[in-house]
């Protein structure tokens, strides 16, 4: 599910969906002529050099908590049969958890087909698996059936990995338009994977959609407050620029600190430049 950046900002529009491009957007070539911009001065930004989404390990954590709450909030409504399911999926989860994935798809298959939107959005993961589990080989099509299936219910993960799917075309044609239509369902659910893609199709202005600062800005902002380090560095890197007449290098610097103290190395480099132009202690 990881994958190599794109090098060049001309191979984009062809390859930057392509199946083998990238799980969760990627960063590289980001504001290609942002970064042209800054290469003007002596101390020119380093923009990421990839980002993806989460892989399906780490998704086991969220549905269970969120099964959990449901069950918790709706277990008056719903009775003895939504109880026993919950029972089945917390095991299936667990099950995944362990790398059981056989067993989990077998506890999963009976409550996704009974409309469990957890249920749906893990059979996805699981047929979006690396090649090599025994009877669990990949599927694109069937993970893009059950994404589908749970995003229409309003699962915000599988609105996001929807997205991806037609982004890439994994398991479906590839369609941006659709991909971006949910992405932003998924963001304005609170989704920081896909508020952080949007900013970058608006950064970039990828094939079908228009190049939008503000709109870039405006998702990478959601994202940076939720506290994704690669948004909060593209963030400042747009107020380091004039790209958008909304030059400020102090709030580059606030965003850039914020970056690095989320561990993400790069913003290091650029405060160093940063500082090698203006006095950062006097934005405090």
């Amino acid at each position: 599910m990881r994958q190599k950046p794109v090098p060049v900002y001309q191979a984009l529009s062809a390859h930057i969906f392509s199946t083998a491009c990238f799980r969760r957007i990627l960063v590289t070539a980001v504001l290609f002529v942002l970064l042209f911009a800054l290469s003007q001065s002596s101390h020119a930004y380093m923009l990421p050099s990839e980002k993806i989404s989460k892989q399906h390990e780490d998704y086991v954590q969220y549905p269970v908590a969120s099964a959990v709450y449901a069950l918790e909030k709706n277990i008056a409504q719903v009775g003895l049969a939504y109880r026993q399911a919950n029972r089945e999926y917390l095991q299936a989860a667990g099950l995944l958890k362990r790398g059981e994935r056989v067993l989990a798809k077998r506890l999963l298959l009976p409550l996704a087909s009974n409309g469990y939107r957890d249920a749906q959005f893990l059979l996805g993961v699981l047929y979006d698996a690396e090649e090599g589990v025994a009877d669990l080989q990949k599927n694109l099509k069937q993970s893009f059936f059950w994404y589908k299936a749970a995003a229409l219910q309003g699962h915000v993960d599988a609105q996001h990995n929807l997205g991806m799917a037609y982004a890439r075309g994994e398991g479906v044609e590839a369609d941006m338009q659709k991909a971006l239509y949910w992405w932003e369902r998924a963001a304005r659910q609170g989704n920081a994977d896909s508020q952080y893609n949007l900013g970058i199709v608006y950064a970039m202005g990828v094939t079908g959609v228009e190049q939008d600062l503000q709109q870039a800005r405006n998702w990478w902002l959601r994202a940076a407050e939720k506290g994704d380090a690669a948004a909060q560095y593209n963030l400042g890197a747009l107020y380091a620029s004039d790209m958008d007449g909304k030059q400020n290098y102090c709030e580059a610097a606030h965003w850039w600190y914020l970056s690095q103290a989320n561990g993400f190395s790069q913003a290091y480099v650029a405060l160093e430049n940063l500082g090698a132009m203006i006095d950062i202690s006097a934005c405090e």
